[in-house]
């Protein structure tokens, strides 16, 4: 909520209580709420609302309910009616729900039945913390000569896969057998499980496992148990690939009814990689004797394309091939994506927001020549409780690593210096842009505006 809203509010209800215009009052500190907002949005320091159908029925049912409340209430109570207006979504969302329910069970059998239609479709599932878009990206460049078909960014949840089987049924009418990749998130167990209901994967990746979520799930068993789902709805004559770099991904190979291919830098795995190096260009990796490069950065990167690459072999793809197409993939912007911009190198990762992700960033930085290394951070997402535990162990982590730390918000600074022994930077208009020469780690959600404001002013063009 922050600290303005609750004043905010204080002197609504304290001019509730000593003034006799109280509708002047609430009107007011209506006005003042919106502006606030409108400010806090204007600046990237509030995300947009995310525009869904749903929302808007809610939304629209809840102002109705509102509207008729105000004709029935005597005007002299007006100001009682914002405090209801969360009573108000409530009632909306439990009218709607019986709609909802329906209208996502038809959307679920839908699916099902064009699923159920394609008998020889191989299907892969790709679920875990961090890591599945860029698998998934990788696995549609590697499989391109079988012409997959592939979520499209964002669209990982079980309402949103089921549409996009749905919208693509056309595409997947052609003869040939169809090979869909579906990027598979859950913010519980047992949503994954749904997914596999109906898209019926026939193999099954899954990237490293984290705490992303952890406030949801309640427990990182859970968020295991979670992503195991894909694996246990695979069929016998499936195929399981598993990230070996990370314990609890590896944990999971018990749960699998079918072959399990390990993929990483662990000396276990099946598709292991040698002499793996970062380079200016990217990552350079020995496995079988042949000789990888990829325009992708950071080592724990390596095992993504190692699962990618054990997938695209199962399927067919000679090693040649998948030499030649990994030299060519263009990684995806915002997932540890390293460019160059008035003489700083970048690293944005803003698309991911874990500790995982802060934890590979600092690790690129400390191998990287360039001096000062700058780390411009937003707060963890849905870790509960232990976010301030997370971020000191980051921080402790980052000691070594970077030398100038910045949070785009307060929540979490205080803990990550403490474990990182230095003042911590909260990014304002007066915070000192970052100097030529220097590495700028970018991680969390965060606007573009924010990694600006650090940059250094460009040349002026010649007259």
């Amino acid at each position: 909520m922050g600290k303005i809203q609750p004043v905010i509010l204080m002197l609504w209800v304290i001019g509730v209580l000593l003034l006799p215009n109280t509708t002047a009052v609430t009107l007011t500190a209506l006005a003042a709420l919106a502006l606030k907002s409108s400010g806090q949005i204007i600046l990237h320091r509030q995300r947009l609302p995310v525009r869904t159908s749903k929302a808007l029925l809610i939304v629209v049912l809840a102002f109705l309910l509102t509207l008729i409340a105000s004709l029935l209430i005597p005007f002299v109570l007006l100001p009682a009616i914002p405090p209801l207006q969360p009573l108000g979504v409530l009632i909306a969302w439990t009218i709607l729900l019986p709609l909802d329910r329906f209208l996502k069970h038809r959307i679920f059998h839908q699916a099902a039945a064009l699923r159920e239609s394609m008998h020889d479709a191989v299907v892969i599932g790709i679920a875990g913390s961090v890591g599945k878009t860029t698998t998934k990206e990788l696995l549609k460049h590697l499989l391109r000569d079988l012409r997959p078909l592939a979520t499209p960014e964002h669209v990982n949840t079980e309402m949103g896969v089921a549409q996009w089987i749905v919208r693509e049924r056309s595409a997947m009418s052609d003869e040939r057998p169809a090979v869909l990749i579906v990027e598979m998130g859950a913010y519980r167990k047992g949503e994954i499980k749904l997914m596999c209901s109906y898209a019926k994967p026939t193999i099954g990746v899954v990237t490293a496992l984290g705490s992303d979520h952890l406030a949801l799930f309640g427990s990182e068993e859970a968020i295991i148990d979670a992503n195991a789902e894909l694996i246990e709805a695979l069929p016998p004559a499936g195929q399981a690939f598993l990230y070996a770099d990370n314990e609890s991904t590896r944990e999971i190979a018990d749960r699998s009814p079918c072959s399990v291919t390990l993929a990483g830098l662990h000396e276990g795995s099946a598709m292991h990689a040698d002499h793996a190096e970062q380079t200016d260009r990217g990552l350079r990796f020995t496995t079988g004797g042949t000789t990888y490069e990829v325009a992708l950065h950071g080592l724990h990167n390596v095992g993504n394309v190692l699962l990618s690459m054990a997938v695209a072999q199962h399927l067919g793809v000679s090693q040649e091939r998948i030499r030649e197409l990994l030299m060519s993939f263009q990684p995806l912007r915002h997932t540890f994506h390293v460019y160059e911009e008035r003489g700083i190198l970048l690293l944005d990762d803003t698309y991911n927001s874990s500790r995982l992700s802060i934890r590979a960033a600092l690790d690129w930085a400390a191998k990287r020549p360039e001096h000062p290394r700058v780390l411009l951070l937003s707060d963890l997402q849905e870790t509960g409780p232990d976010e301030d535990r997370f971020l000191e162990e980051l921080g402790t982590h980052a000691a070594s690593m970077i030398d100038r730390a910045i949070f785009t918000t307060e929540t979490g600074r205080k803990a990550f210096e403490k474990g990182y022994g230095k003042a911590v930077e909260l990014l304002g208009s007066q915070t000192q842009k970052v100097q030529s020469g220097s590495a700028l780690l970018c991680v969390g959600r965060m606007p573009l505006s924010f990694i600006q404001r650090l940059l250094p002013q460009p040349e002026p063009k010649p007259a």
